[in-house]
């Protein structure tokens, strides 16, 4: 008998990856480590590179906490996505 959970996979799509490459340029813009931001966000800095590498998607939550504590201009932010191929319909 197969006691082991049945997990739902997630697909990283070309959205997510866009959303990771933007967090590196603006950590890199910002000249902030993976272990600052990390340690801010109280998160493992394994978990932050994901986040850049689009393998595991930001939530809201976490995006408006890095916002507050980078002061993270939201609007360019997401004004950039909207401005890529990769997330056109």
């Amino acid at each position: 008998m197969n006691t082991h959970a049945k997990t739902k996979k997630i697909y990283v799509t070309d959205f997510d990856k866009k959303i990771g490459q933007n967090l590196k340029t603006f950590r890199i813009e910002k000249k902030l480590s993976v272990a600052e931001i990390s340690e801010k966000l109280y998160i493992s800095h394994q978990q932050y590179r994901k986040y850049e590498k689009g393998v595991n998607r930001l939530s809201l939550a976490r995006f408006i906490q890095m916002s507050k504590n980078f002061d993270l201009d939201t609007s360019l932010f997401l004004k950039s996505l909207e401005q890529d191929d990769a997330v056109k319909k």
